[in-house]
């Protein structure tokens, strides 16, 4: 899609239509009745951006002045993908699929799309999976916006070298992550190894209970996803539940105000005063005697006016401290959305939040706690249950306080893939799971 020049200042053609609608025209013969695309499910759009850092020597409407599809602070290009969704909606209907990939810099429109595709879990790059957080958020995110029925999925994918022998325990992670927000499941870096024939799939144990070969043996979701660190105690005793003043006086950002709104369910709104690009302010958070950190709170940003309503706003979440510093982007939408984001190996002592959010107009922020804990997830199923630890240590599990009533065995995995971990053993009232790992088991 980043060939094409979807900015509302494309220069018309003779009979008035843009580059967008000539391309929906296009579309619409395709998904027509006999037309040749008549017979499929629906359509994804793949790299559907076109960042800032490639747009060198862009000129949208084609004057010969270098305009980087941007006119008077508004994205342009952005507003041509918002076209394009909105027609390619009306195209394909209510019965078939819009669905776009969801890199750091895309903003479908929710209005429009269906849901996305995460290639790569976090990133194809990610292989340290330094990013959990980002990429479960986005998923997540899309769980709970979109046109129905929802489809979004990760997909197990991982650049040279780390593409092959595949990593069992990052795929379960990523599993791990499409079974906590209802998503689909799918993958590139194939079990079978690098030289299967095309067209030859090899299944992961997981998918079927391995030898048992099962399709779908999990069953349904009992409950919803379990961020086992919103257990644990604040480490802010409640002070960002109610926004006491001790702690609000002690933000800091150039050009923001703080105010807090709703005595009864407290909101800290953050306004810019002076127009800008970014709305950003900084947090001192509390010592930490740990490596790790999670962060749990609610967010709602103010619609920019130059884009739909319905536009979510990019927000990013840093956190420094004596270990070093990780920045994590999420989409904040215009609706109140609840976030847990896990931050390895930040600590010990004391660190330092700093959120930065796209566009000026105001962020609101609802009960933010600080937790000392590494992001370990948990769910259950009508006939099973997932763990997951994608932090850089060992992360016990108290399976009985979990999921009480309930006794699990593990699967029982192909001796070609990862029998070692899927051996078909019972499991107990607790546990432990290595670093970076997750694990799917069947109820007894």
């Amino acid at each position: 899609m980043w060939l094409y020049n979807l900015s509302t200042l494309c220069p018309p053609d003779g009979s008035g239509r843009r580059l967008v609608d000539a391309l929906l025209d296009q579309v619409a013969s395709w998904f027509a009745p006999g037309g040749p695309l008549a017979t499929l499910d629906g359509l994804q759009l793949d790299v559907f951006q076109l960042g800032m850092d490639a747009r060198g020597g862009v000129d949208a409407d084609c004057d010969g002045a270098v305009d980087l599809a941007v006119k008077d602070g508004v994205d342009t290009y952005l507003q041509g993908q918002i076209q394009l969704c909105k027609g390619l909606r009306q195209i394909l209907g209510a019965d078939r699929y819009l669905i776009t990939d969801s890199g750091v810099g895309q903003e479908p429109d929710p209005a429009s799309v269906n849901g996305i595709e995460v290639e790569g879990f976090p990133s194809i790059n990610d292989y340290d999976i330094t990013r959990w957080s980002q990429a479960l958020m986005t998923l997540e995110l899309w769980r709970l916006r979109g046109v129905s029925p929802r489809l979004s999925y990760p997909l197990y994918k991982f650049a040279a070298p780390n593409d092959y022998p595949v990593s069992f325990n990052r795929f379960r992670l990523t599993l791990a992550a499409a079974l906590a927000t209802n998503s689909a499941v799918s993958w590139f870096n194939d079990p079978g190894g690098s030289s299967l024939q095309p067209n030859d799939v090899v299944v992961w144990d997981e998918l079927v209970a391995g030898t048992a070969s099962q399709p779908g043996w999990l069953g349904a979701p009992r409950g919803e996803t379990i961020h086992l660190a919103e257990r644990k105690p604040d480490l802010l005793n409640g002070a960002g539940v109610s926004w006491s003043k001790a702690l609000t006086d002690t933000f800091t950002g150039p050009g923001v105000s703080f105010a807090v709104q709703s005595p009864r369910n407290p909101v800290l709104v953050v306004t810019r005063r002076q127009p800008s690009t970014e709305l950003s302010f900084t947090i001192p958070g509390r010592a930490l005697n740990g490596p790790d950190v999670v962060l749990g709170l609610d967010l709602l940003a103010a619609p920019r006016p130059a884009y739909a309503s319905t536009i979510g706003r990019k927000c990013t979440v840093k956190v420094a401290g004596s270990g070093g510093e990780l920045a994590q982007t999420i989409t904040v939408p215009t609706t109140w959305f609840h976030a847990v984001l896990g931050y390895h190996d930040i600590g010990p002592g004391p660190i330092q939040i700093t959120f930065t959010i796209d566009g000026d107009a105001p962020l609101r922020l609802r009960g933010l706690r600080m937790f000392a804990a590494p992001e370990a997830i948990a769910r259950g199923f009508t006939k099973g249950a997932m763990f997951a630890n994608p932090s850089r240590h060992e992360v016990t599990f108290d399976v009985a306080a979990l999921f009480p009533g309930r006794s699990f065995t593990r699967i029982t995995g192909n001796v070609d893939q990862d029998p070692v971990t899927n051996d078909g053993r019972g499991v107990g009232s607790t546990l432990t799971l290595g670093p970076l790992d997750a694990l799917v088991v069947r109820t007894v």
